[in-house]
């Protein structure tokens, strides 16, 4: 659908519903595009991340073998089921913008707001639901090949934490390090790619009122 067929069809609703100037109308428009284009950018970046995430097993030097190797496609697996969850909630959002009368009246587009809302709050929950798992990637990974020794210490904690104190505050300290940057780079991902056109579409649809 063009841009004049979406002036039409608001143009021609009727005296009840909220009459929106070709200002508005091109705005609305444009801020879902961009919403849009980024819901495709990222999903193709986490295909090619988790294309990837499959073959680094096979990189000899991370040494990624036998229970190490199990629970690392366990633990991928686990991530991309979550992800493909809330991407499904995005293709829908997507799709729903495609329908011919998706900008025909302020309902739609408020409508539109809440999809969106409600897919960006079941991104950030699926986020933080995968934090851990990242991080257990992340240790298998850069454990190059002593994933499981270093798990056995940490489950005999005590006694490791008086043979091997240095072992124990490293592995929390780096957890920690990774956790708060996961955190600050899921809360800058959602504001970036799609807080800020939240924000815009809420404001355009206070503007409708008017």
């Amino acid at each position: 659908m063009n841009f004049d067929e979406l002036q039409k069809q608001w143009n021609n609703q009727s005296s009840d519903d909220v009459q929106i100037n070709k200002k508005s109308l091109h705005k609305t428009k444009s801020i879902i595009d961009k919403i849009n284009n980024n819901l495709k950018n990222e999903f193709i970046f986490w295909i090619f991340c988790m294309l990837f995430l499959i073959i680094v097993p096979y990189i000899e030097s991370y040494k990624i073998v036998g229970t190490s190797a199990f629970f690392y496609y366990f633990i991928l697996f686990q991530i991309g089921i979550c992800s493909l969850t809330y991407y499904r909630k995005f293709y829908l959002f997507n799709k729903s913008t495609k329908e011919n009368d998706s900008y025909k009246s302020k309902e739609n587009v408020l409508k539109m707001y809440y999809d969106l809302k409600f897919a960006v709050e079941t991104y950030r929950s699926s986020c933080y639901f995968l934090i851990p798992q990242s991080v257990a990637i992340f240790f298998i990974v850069f454990s190059y090949g002593k994933s499981e020794e270093y798990f056995y210490q940490l489950i005999n904690f005590r006694e490791t934490l008086i043979t091997n104190p240095t072992l124990i505050i490293g592995i929390l300290v780096i957890g920690i390090i990774a956790i708060a940057f996961l955190i600050i780079f899921t809360e800058w991902m959602i504001k970036h790619y799609y807080g800020k056109y939240l924000k815009q579409l809420k404001d355009l649809l206070n503007e409708f009122d008017s």
